[in-house]
């Protein structure tokens, strides 16, 4: 879902067993409004799509739960996500159990630090399924993810 574009959704499927599974997003804003949600379905949700919960697997060692979310500093131009972008300077971490920003102001209430453009985001976390079986993930973000 990368490039320069509006809220756009992107869908792939996979079948997963029973247990945690390991759930990454990263995603860009250049300019005007950032957004990003990740929703799911499958035998866990009864086939409808909802939003995607961390909350049910532990980080080690502190044992928190849900997805981290960590934001950079971009370059000014940005087409897509940065390929080298752990290298930009870190704006600030946070802990969230879904993935559900609608724009730039959901974004700086998480990490303060958060500009209006010229940024990078990652979530990284676990997913806990119940029921093994075919899922579709979803994500949607506005420039890239």
């Amino acid at each position: 879902n990368d490039g320069l574009h509006g809220p756009k959704e992107k869908c792939g499927k996979r079948y997963l067993r029973r247990g945690n599974h390991r759930v990454i997003t990263w995603g860009f804003q250049r300019g005007g409004g950032a957004y990003q949600t990740v929703y799911y379905k499958g035998p866990d949700t009864r086939y409808r799509k909802i939003l995607l919960n961390g909350d049910g697997a532990h980080y080690r060692p502190k044992k928190v739960r849900g997805f981290k979310m960590r934001v950079w500093k971009g370059v000014r131009g940005m087409h897509r996500i940065p390929s080298n972008y752990r290298r930009y300077r870190l704006l600030g971490t946070k802990y969230v159990d879904y993935i559900e920003l609608f724009n730039n102001k959901d974004f700086t209430n998480m990490i303060r630090k958060t500009p209006h453009d010229n940024f990078v985001w990652e979530f990284t976390g676990k997913v806990r399924i119940h029921r093994s079986g075919r899922y579709t993930m979803c994500t949607k973000s506005d420039d890239g993810s």
